[in-house]
């Protein structure tokens, strides 16, 4: 699930940090569609710089809601 979230954020034209990775397989899951549109937000959210971090997703990533 990581790398498929790693390659959000690469689709969406930035690199990330581990953490932020992690981060966003942890709140999105396996939803292609999820992690690919939460990692867009979080690089736009970091603006400018170069790299998404944990801090970046934390910010502006909206968790999955799971079903029980």
């Amino acid at each position: 699930m990581e790398e498929m979230a790693a390659e959000a954020f690469r689709g969406a034209g930035k690199e990330a940090e581990a953490g932020a990775v992690t981060r966003l397989a942890a709140l999105c899951g396996p939803d292609p569609w999820l992690l690919r549109a939460e990692a867009e937000k979080a690089c736009l959210y970091a603006g400018d710089v170069p790299r998404v971090s944990a801090a970046d997703v934390d910010e502006v990533v909206t968790p999955a809601r799971s079903e029980s």
